[in-house]
């Protein structure tokens, strides 16, 4: 019986592991589908949109331009239990262009209680890059 509870003990924390693991990669593959989203609404309605991120709310914001400046779109929470740590965005954040093209480059941080991991975006395309999970 003891060996079998050991097993058990041992099958539970690989689970928990891989779940906080999966719930970091989650919120990463969010922010990446809405950067091409919201790329691809730059293009299909012709005006530049921005997504700045704000680490004290732990949210990010998407804007659209119109010709009294940029309105704001909407604000989404960053997924369950994980943290926007840093950004190297300047305030103003990631702009799409009617084009599709993105200026600057940038990353931003996030982490959970367990791991950390770094999403890049790149200028130009705007693609986001999720990097390999850091345990910490």
């Amino acid at each position: 019986m003891g060996i079998l509870s050991i097993m058990l003990f041992g099958v539970i924390n690989i689970f928990r592991g891989e779940s906080k693991e999966a719930g970091l990669w989650r919120a990463a593959e969010v922010i990446q589908a809405d950067v091409r989203y919201v790329r691809n609404r730059a293009v299909r309605h012709g005006m530049r949109h921005r997504i700045s991120f704000d680490v004290n709310t732990n949210t990010y914001t998407v804007y659209y331009e119109t010709n009294n400046g940029f309105q704001l779109l909407r604000t989404e929470n960053i997924y369950q239990n994980v943290l926007l740590n840093f950004h190297n965005f300047p305030s103003a954040g990631l702009t799409f262009t009617a084009r599709g093209t993105a200026t600057p480059a940038g990353r931003i941080e996030l982490r959970n209680s367990f791991y950390e991991l770094t999403v890049t975006f790149t200028s130009g395309t705007g693609t986001a890059n999720i990097q390999e999970i850091v345990k910490h």
